[in-house]
């Protein structure tokens, strides 16, 4: 049972490098395709 703390750790480290990779690599691209979203 102590692993799954770990993996969860784990996890939400590398869902947070995935979504600030995404958004540093291609902010504008998000805001051209779907510039709607803000309003």
């Amino acid at each position: 049972m102590k692993e799954t703390k770990i993996e969860l750790r784990q996890k939400a480290e590398r869902t947070r490098q995935i979504l600030e990779k995404a958004v540093a690599e291609a902010p504008r691209e998000m805001r051209r395709r779907v510039p709607n979203t803000h309003r």
